[in-house]
């Protein structure tokens, strides 16, 4: 009995690490998704008005 509840102790700790990961990785993703827009957007809008004022 001890062994078969541990066992599914284990493998509910398991479940709950994984389902942690995915969140992880979803929450890292948008992250990056979010990181490289707005250094796009910045280069962008930095690169513009360097070229304006040399000008």
């Amino acid at each position: 009995m001890r062994k078969e509840s541990l066992s599914f102790i284990r493998r509910e700790a398991l479940f709950d690490v994984r389902k942690r990961l995915l969140q992880v990785e979803k929450g890292v993703s948008s992250f990056l998704l979010c990181w490289t827009l707005f250094t796009r957007w910045w280069l962008v809008t930095h690169r513009g008005m360097n070229n304006g004022g040399l000008k």
